[in-house]
């Protein structure tokens, strides 16, 4: 937007003013954290969370980030592998206040519990957790300790993790892409359909944090293992309930998450 006084561009104005507001939004809506929002022009890709979803995997990446470098202070501090990884893994949760193990539990408890898909769909909108979902929490939860433990080395652990943040945010707009809201309304509804163009830019970003981090057949091969877990939750949804939800959505993020730790320990 021009400026009155000088009649030329601030630095935060055009095309990169969307960006820094697109940040802004998926940050708040991905993590815990106070991020003040500015006010974006009707026709900015800012302006509804379906567009800012370009960006998750940069939001992602700066989560495991922040995982990764608890994991290196408690290998400084001799903590040891299972203790740091497990500090690690709760800084993330702490980081996003457990948005996506919510989803996944929700999922769980859905899917495994619902005779139908309106029971389905109750039950994943119902608060409390169940047997399937308590089941899935723990055994997400130790897959991805267990993963970050064994691999050990903090030198591989901090790139693993970025980009596994990247990753588990990038297959986010994909899954919206994909299928239709499964309800009319909640927050898969109402965040509006991503285009071809997010879906493209948030796998592009992620598949340069992969490369630049990784060596290329690592990360090609890592990458695939993800997109194909993503894939099959796809899939899965689609045959339980028809469509998306929000917890679907952030279930299939942490279900390729998980994939891509497993995967790095059987390639890395």
């Amino acid at each position: 937007m021009p400026d009155n006084d000088s009649g030329r561009e601030g630095p935060l104005d055009g095309p990169l003013s969307g960006i820094v507001a697109d940040l802004r939004l998926a940050a708040a809506f991905l993590t815990r954290l106070p991020v003040p929002q500015t006010e974006t022009l009707p026709d900015s890709p800012a302006s509804s969370l379906a567009g800012a979803m370009r960006v998750f995997p940069v939001i992602g990446a700066c989560i495991g980030l922040f995982s990764g470098l608890i994991y290196v202070a408690g290998d400084l501090l001799a903590l040891g592998p299972w203790l740091s990884a497990t500090l690690a893994v709760a800084a993330g949760v702490l980081m996003t206040g457990a948005l996506h193990e919510d989803a996944l539990a929700d999922v769980a408890d859905g899917f495994g519990g619902g005779a139908d898909i309106e029971a389905k769909l109750r039950i994943m909108r119902d608060s409390q957790i169940g047997t399937y979902g308590t089941l899935a929490l723990v055994l997400s939860s130790v897959a991805r300790i267990a993963a970050i433990a064994t691999l050990s080395d903090p030198d591989l652990v901090l790139p693993v993790l970025v980009v596994a943040g990247a990753v588990s945010r990038a297959v986010m707009p994909a899954v919206m892409y994909m299928l239709e809201p499964a309800r009319t309304d909640g927050v898969g509804a109402g965040a509006g359909k991503p285009d071809r163009d997010v879906v493209i830019v948030a796998a592009g970003i992620t598949v340069i944090v992969a490369f630049t981090l990784a060596e290329p057949l690592e990360a090609a091969i890592t990458l695939a293992f993800s997109a194909a877990a993503a894939l099959g939750m796809i899939k899965l949804a689609t045959r339980q309930i028809g469509g998306f939800t929000g917890d679907v959505v952030g279930a299939t993020g942490q279900i390729s998450e998980i994939v891509f730790l497993i995967a790095c320990v059987g390639v890395l």
